[in-house]
């Protein structure tokens, strides 16, 4: 992959994570709360090799929260967290028709019970 390459997914990402920043304050969010969403998404975009969201699968999602129940050993809480960013992330900004179903489980340490995803 060329340095072209690199330098416009790194531009595409930034202008991404702008966009979401001024979507939510636009929407009036709280500052704390934008800035909790821009960190998630921009954690998944690197998870996931800098891609951007429109590119990912519901796999890349399940991997994630994967991920953050066995690997990290996060909380229910915050796989809900992590959910609920991509969820908006897809809904509010790129308009795509993948996303979460809001009756998912969460992953737990030691089972990989799957997140249900609609995927279009």
């Amino acid at each position: 992959m060329g340095a072209k390459t690199n330098i416009g997914r790194v531009k595409s990402r930034t202008k991404l994570l702008m966009q979401i920043h001024q979507n939510m304050h636009t929407k009036s969010y709280n500052p704390e709360t934008i800035q909790s969403y821009v960190k998630w998404i921009k954690d998944y975009i690197i998870y996931n090799g800098t891609n951007h969201p429109k590119e990912l699968k519901k796999e890349n999602v399940e991997k994630l929260l994967a991920h953050l129940a066995v690997d990290n050993n996060v909380s229910a809480s915050t796989q809900n967290q992590a959910s609920s960013v991509i969820l908006y992330l897809n809904k509010n900004i790129i308009k795509t028709e993948t996303g979460l179903n809001t009756h998912s489980q969460s992953l737990s340490k030691g089972s990989f019970a799957q997140q249900n995803f609609i995927c279009k």
